[in-house]
């Protein structure tokens, strides 16, 4: 969704193919996770209906978190606590989900995948603001990808907010917003 052309020193799907094959991709990406899961050795099949549930909620949240993100871009006016909410959307509830879905597999009490699911949702977050940081002060060779593709795409991330809030007027209305 972020149109950079690499990814882990790879060109992005998209760019080695196109958007619709990146699309098709990322389908069939999720085809496959429900068809593996349904043969998985070692799972209930009384769980099943519990871990389809997990995944389609996480999916749900994980688009609702990606429109954020587009929605974002064209507007001035968003908030670190709308951005933090964002990103644990958009990434930190897939690893809060997929820590859940192995508890719930190892028939963890619900205090336990909650406090697992928590864990998750912490990490993720804390993933995407290494991202953030990296995406501004990374070296190329290492993160894989285009440094300052954040800022091209007017990404209000941390680092955008912390900059906004240590700069005075002038410097703001200088650089049109930052």
């Amino acid at each position: 969704m972020d149109d950079d052309d690499v990814r882990r020193g790879r060109p992005a799907v998209h760019k080695a193919y196109d958007l619709p094959t990146a699309i098709n991709a990322g389908d069939a990406m999720l085809a496959i996770a429900f068809e593996a899961m349904a043969v998985a050795e070692g799972i209930e099949p009384a769980l099943l209906p519990f871990l389809v549930k997990r995944i389609g909620r996480m999916v749900r949240k994980c688009s609702e978190g990606q429109q954020l993100d587009i929605d974002f871009e064209n507007k001035d006016d968003v908030t670190l606590d709308e951005y933090l909410n964002m990103i644990e959307l958009k990434t930190a509830v897939l690893v809060g989900a997929a820590l859940k879905m192995g508890a719930i597999i190892s028939e963890a009490s619900e205090t336990d995948l909650q406090n697992i699911y928590n864990f998750g949702v912490n990490l993720g977050i804390a993933f995407q603001l290494q991202d953030d940081y990296l995406d501004t002060f990374g070296d190329q060779l290492l993160v894989g990808k285009a440094i300052g593709g954040d800022i091209v795409e007017n990404k209000k991330t941390a680092m955008y907010h912390l900059a906004m809030s240590n700069s005075n007027k002038q410097q703001k209305e200088e650089e049109g917003g930052l």
